[in-house]
């Protein structure tokens, strides 16, 4: 549960903020699509394209570990 004292907010849980920055990017991938399709007039397609890298970056770059720690 996401804890708002004072203003700060406070996670209790690891998986809060992962899936806060989960949300986050695919409410903004929601957002752009409607932008590009609505606004721009691109087809499905178009932006299916255009935004594909989005999720093939992630697949080239993983994060890499932390200095000192072995790679798996």
């Amino acid at each position: 549960m996401l804890r708002l004292a004072y203003g700060i907010a406070r996670l209790e849980h690891r998986g809060e903020g992962l899936g806060l920055t989960l949300g986050a990017f695919f409410g903004f991938q929601f957002i752009v699509t409607l932008h590009l399709q609505e606004l721009r007039g691109w087809s499905s397609l178009r932006t299916a394209i255009a935004l594909s890298s989005w999720a093939v970056t992630p697949c080239w770059h993983p994060p890499s570990p932390p200095p000192g720690e072995p790679s798996r």
